[in-house]
């Protein structure tokens, strides 16, 4: 699936990066999300996803994610135990980092909108 994914991307990829710059007056409705932040500080990003629309993030919403995020919502959605770890590795799939950073669908887009490639392992996001 891994191998699969990454080469679909690949394909994909540059058509999104194309219809992006074909519309560069529609730039205020893209905002670019590491997932490595959504994974440090999930509502962080969500606060300025928000923000970068003008919307307002209620208290109530904020302390509702809060409560799913740490398991305490009261319905079990958000129990920690009950989820996965989300782990992979690249080279599990036969992705070795080097292919990963010579995509040229990942390191064109990053270039062309100031992005800084991450190449990590789920062990290094934790906190």
């Amino acid at each position: 699936i891994g191998r699969f994914q990454f080469w679909q991307w690949n394909k994909i990829f540059p058509r999104f990066a194309q219809a992006r710059s074909l519309n560069k007056d529609k730039s205020n409705q893209i905002v670019d999300v590491h997932f490595e932040n959504l994974l440090q500080d999930p509502l962080e990003v969500v606060q300025t996803v928000y923000s970068f629309f003008g919307w307002n993030l209620s208290d109530k919403v904020k302390t509702k994610m809060q409560a799913y995020l740490e398991g305490t919502l009261g319905d079990g959605s958000g129990d920690k135990s009950k989820k996965k770890k989300h782990d992979y590795k690249p080279e599990w799939f036969g992705i070795s980092e080097e292919e990963y950073a010579e995509s040229k669908a990942f390191l064109e887009y990053c270039k062309e909108y100031n992005l800084e490639m991450m190449f990590r392992h789920s062990e290094d996001m934790e906190g």
